[in-house]
């Protein structure tokens, strides 16, 4: 049985979910500390949100929620979660231009509610 803080932190990804249009996971390895804050700020300006949360709790979360289980690759290493509400469109632009430009972060695999 997971402690109280890995429950928060499960429910804490549940909210997220409930709460987004789409959420999309990519592989962020390699990415420099400023770099990572570049795409932070690039998606928040889409009012997308990225977080870092062990792999573990995410498929809980997911699980929990109702999502299919993803694939063992998905939630493997490294990885960064996009949480996008209404304007997921504009969060998968800001977020495919900063890949192209850095040659990463690698799109993993995603969820879209419709």
């Amino acid at each position: 049985m997971p402690n109280q803080r890995k429950e928060d932190t499960i429910q804490q990804i549940q909210d997220h979910l409930s709460n987004a249009s789409a959420v999309v996971f990519a592989d962020y390895r390699g990415l420099s500390a400023s770099q990572m804050e570049s795409l932070r700020k690039s998606v928040s300006e889409t009012g997308a949100r990225l977080h870092i949360y062990k792999n573990s709790l995410t498929k809980l979360a997911l699980e929990r929620s109702g999502y299919e289980t993803p694939d063992e690759e998905t939630l493997v290493g490294p990885t960064v979660a996009l949480f996008s509400d209404e304007n997921f469109v504009e969060s998968f632009k800001a977020l495919a231009t900063f890949s192209e430009e850095n040659e990463l972060p690698t799109v993993k695999g995603g969820y879209m509610n419709t």
